[in-house]
């Protein structure tokens, strides 16, 4: 097997991954939108965003896989929103 089709094999692993949590994530939202605050409900929230960024991170490394750098290529992380992250996660604490 050639290294793109492992690349690909890959990916989609990690776009698939994502998916599937992605179903058990909205289970959790609406969970957390039951709870009264307190540790249970700060848990949940954490949960949240730090599985939010987990699929970020296997959303982007996917992508990478696809479209590798090329020589002496860096990576660009201008796509990084510091004040958008800082939102989502607000988001999905509320």
């Amino acid at each position: 097997m050639k290294g793109k089709n492992k690349r690909e094999i890959l990916a989609a692993h990690f776009d698939h991954h994502a998916k599937n949590e992605g179903e058990v994530l909205e289970e959790y939202r609406n969970l957390a939108k039951k709870l009264e605050p307190g540790p249970a409900s700060l848990l949940t929230d954490l949960i949240l965003t730090d599985e939010a960024q987990h699929h970020f991170l296997l959303r982007m490394i996917a992508k990478w896989l696809r479209n590798p750098l090329k020589d002496g290529e860096m990576v660009q992380l201008e796509w990084i929103d510091r004040n958008d992250l800082l939102q989502h996660i607000r988001e999905l604490r509320s």
